[in-house]
């Protein structure tokens, strides 16, 4: 059966992150309407899809449409938001517990604060991921910080300072991101080089099954995977659908595959994508 995980985004953001890649499509009219976020939640119910995270823009703009939605579906899945930490508040974390979110992922690109917002484009961003990191901790969601390693922070140095920094915050796990030249990066020399991609398998693999870390978050690194086994957005593990209500494999391939909203939708789901070599 399929089991894909679904991320399901929202169009406007008030940031401006330089490696966002919904760039092009941010702060455009919404044309996804509430009655559509529960045609797509059903659509993918339907086939037996278990984890649904909402992402952006930025999710939390649309915070009591997400409220309503993990209430009326959370028998069938599991709800995640993937959030910069605009808007979730003391409050707005309380509600979605009560309606049954399951999970929080967080951005955070640096120690820092000065340097996050740099990379953000934001003032107040770091204090805003901070502050949601906290209320989801105090909510029991499982809590995740989300980190785009650019080339100018893959150091064995500042990787050390950070996942010491997340222990102290205490979240559970802490997510590797690479950049990929879409969107805001489109057209820009940003993959990062041999030798950084083999410090961070490395950082990845010490932090995970060193006794000396067993006290730290764990590390999710999909690219390590990708590296050895092709892509996992195969179409059968993990379906994203932009903010146009189209579906992709992957937030990054930006190859459409058609709409989750037509009625048709699962035949697309059910092609064959071949392993990345």
């Amino acid at each position: 059966s399929i089991n894909p995980r679904l991320s399901r985004n929202h169009q406007k953001c008030p940031l401006k992150c330089e490696h966002c890649f919904e760039w092009d499509n941010l702060n455009q009219k919404e044309k996804i309407s509430s009655s559509d976020i529960d045609t797509m939640i059903e659509n993918l119910q339907s086939i037996g899809t278990t984890n649904i995270a909402f992402t952006g823009g930025e999710p939390m703009l649309r915070v009591q449409e997400l409220i309503n939605a993990i209430r009326k579906y959370k028998s069938k899945s599991a709800f995640w938001i993937l959030t910069s930490g605009f808007n979730f508040t003391a409050q707005n974390a309380a509600e979605l517990k009560a309606a049954g979110l399951s999970g929080l992922v967080v951005s955070l690109d640096h120690c820092d604060p000065y340097q996050h917002d740099l990379f953000r484009r934001t003032e107040g961003s770091f204090r805003d991921a901070l502050y949601a990191i906290k209320y989801g901790i105090e909510n029991d969601f499982v809590t995740v910080i989300s980190t785009c390693i650019t080339r100018s922070t893959a150091t064995r140095e500042h990787l050390d300072q950070f996942m010491s920094f997340a222990k102290d915050l205490g979240v559970g796990f802490v997510q590797f991101l690479e950049p990929k030249p879409v969107g805001h990066y489109a057209n820009k020399d940003v993959l990062l080089k041999p030798e950084q991609l083999a410090l961070l398998e490395e950082v990845f693999l010490s932090y995970n099954q060193d006794p000396a870390f067993k006290e730290f978050p764990i590390i999710v690194y999909h690219g390590y995977y990708q590296r050895r086994v092709g892509c996992l957005a195969s179409g059968n593990r993990m379906v994203y659908v932009d903010t146009n209500g189209d579906f992709l494999s992957c937030p990054f391939c930006h190859k459409k595959n058609g709409s989750i909203l037509h009625e048709n939708f699962e035949a697309s789901l059910d092609k064959p994508t071949p392993i990345a070599s």
